[in-house]
């Protein structure tokens, strides 16, 4: 485990704010790029680039400002690579839970899709958090 920024800079009481912060940073991220590449690419390619580019960013934010203690920084690639998957599985539970509330409960779009960013939201943070730092 390594302390990379003094807990003093850094309070753990704020974390989850910071996250929330680069989350939204790093969105902001995806959707520009997936607007700009669905110009030149099937929309599917260009939400994948998007994707990956904004899991990128939010990794490189998250080990910098975010999180203080890090398991894996001596093995940073398996730690990107577990950083990913973790946000591919909040992208699983994105697409799940708007399934679910369009199918089944018969809830707008709009709707759906904000429960299913909250839920995403959290599945990442915890899942990143018990696997990564």
């Amino acid at each position: 485990v390594c302390n990379l920024v003094p807990s003093v800079c850094l309070p753990k009481h704020s974390e989850f704010l910071r996250y929330f912060a680069v989350s939204v940073i790093a969105l902001i991220v995806d959707v520009s790029l997936l607007l700009l590449l669905a110009n030149y690419l099937h929309y599917t390619l260009a939400a994948v680039g998007g994707f990956l580019v904004g899991s990128i960013v939010h990794y490189q934010l998250s080990v910098r400002i975010v999180f203080v203690r890090r398991r894996l920084c001596s093995q940073r690639l398996w730690e990107a690579v577990i950083f990913i998957a973790a946000g591919i599985g909040g992208l699983l539970v994105n697409i799940l839970v708007i399934a679910c509330c369009v199918e089944l409960f018969l809830a707008p779009l709009a709707l759906a899709k904000l429960i299913a960013a909250g839920s995403s939201f959290l599945f990442g943070y915890c899942a990143r958090k018990w696997l990564l730092f």
